[in-house]
């Protein structure tokens, strides 16, 4: 069986996974190197997720979108005068 990776949950798996390791950490004063073995995850994950959570609260651990944007970098006219030029 291989290593636990919590890359491959889902969004919403992650931000569960961090707000339960939050939950362990500031509610049950369960030690921050416990809970990321606890949890499976790194410890310098649970300190940037305590970080987060103290300046901005359960809100600051929401998910947030992934990869690369959606949307073109040219504007449609960029585009369009690019392929003038090439053809």
């Amino acid at each position: 069986m291989g290593v636990f990776d919590a890359r491959h949950l889902s969004a919403e798996a992650q931000q569960d996974l961090r707000r339960r390791v939050i939950h362990a950490v500031v509610d049950q004063s369960v030690k921050p190197s416990v809970a990321a073995r606890l949890f499976g995850v790194a410890r310098t994950s649970v300190s940037n997720w305590l970080q987060d959570y103290y300046t901005g609260g359960y809100r600051a651990l929401a998910s947030r979108p992934r990869g690369r944007p959606h949307e073109g970098r040219l504007e449609g006219f960029q585009a369009a005068t690019i392929v003038r030029l090439l053809t």
